[in-house]
């Protein structure tokens, strides 16, 4: 229950958050941008406006539709998508406790539970992966063109004031992106390895000493054995425990690259 609600609170927190920030980034955006006149002209499609206030309202308006649209709707979809993926592991979590608890009165019902848990965790992943894949391939795409246009971007040597929040924006909702889907993502496979692991030292416990449930310590064998499941999207990126490091160390390799295009260019 406490954890429940922590995580309500969090929740809370951060859907605010992703009400303000892009609020907050126009703002921003609006005050340093408000002497630039291609701004203007670019957010009204080449119409002059010659009233400050109504420049003013022009060169926050529009800021804050870009701010809302590439700042605020990932971060809400990232939101949505590790809750679903938390709700997920509250069934894990289930099932690791019943096979870490010790019910040697009654081991054909706990046997029984536990086949149940999983078959029905089974259940569940498959609708979880279909109904992720696709999304995870789309955050995934947004965070890294993200990352790599403020890469090729921060090689220019003069950058307006106002482009910064811009930059800036993007960086920040990158990496939120990649570290909030790696963590939670990564998390289910090794939930599932640790309940393999409990599922062996039970069989290892109980399999002689239970002469009735063989078929039952058979099944549980079976369940023993079978691969680690995670998530993925659209069966191109695969959520494991290297994802986070190989993705960091794409964004390195093609920094690299990106700026010794750059000095060849010079």
């Amino acid at each position: 229950m406490h954890r429940s609600q922590k995580c309500k609170r969090l929740t809370n927190l951060f859907l605010i958050l992703v009400f303000i920030i892009p609020v907050g980034l126009a703002t921003i955006y609006a005050y340093l941008a408000h002497e630039t006149e291609d701004e203007v002209a670019l957010c009204t499609y080449g119409y002059d406006i010659y009233d400050k206030r109504y420049r003013a309202t022009a060169n926050f308006i529009c800021p804050y539709a870009y701010f809302a649209n590439y700042v605020g709707f990932p971060c809400l979809v990232t939101l949505t998508t590790c809750l679903l993926i938390h709700r997920y592991g509250h069934i894990l979590f289930r099932i690791k406790k019943r096979v870490k608890v010790d019910h040697t009165s009654n081991m054909c019902m706990m046997y029984s539970r536990i086949l149940e848990d999983y078959r029905l965790m089974e259940e569940k992943f498959r609708v979880l992966q279909d109904s992720l894949s696709v999304p995870l391939f789309l955050l995934l795409s947004i965070c890294f063109l993200n990352l790599f246009s403020v890469l090729s971007a921060a090689l220019q040597f003069e950058i307006a004031a106002h482009h910064m929040v811009e930059l800036c924006s993007s960086t920040a909702t990158g990496i939120i992106i990649l570290f909030s889907l790696a963590f939670f993502c990564c998390k289910v496979p090794e939930e599932i390895s640790e309940i393999k692991t409990a599922l062996g030292s039970l069989i290892d416990k109980h399999q002689f000493s239970y002469l009735k449930g063989v078929k039952d310590v058979f099944l549980l064998h079976r369940v023993e054995k079978k691969d680690v499941a995670h998530l993925s999207a659209c069966g191109i990126i695969d959520f494991k425990r290297s994802f986070l490091p190989s993705a960091i160390g794409a964004l390195f390799t093609y920094g690299l690259l990106i700026t010794n295009l750059k000095i060849k260019r010079d």
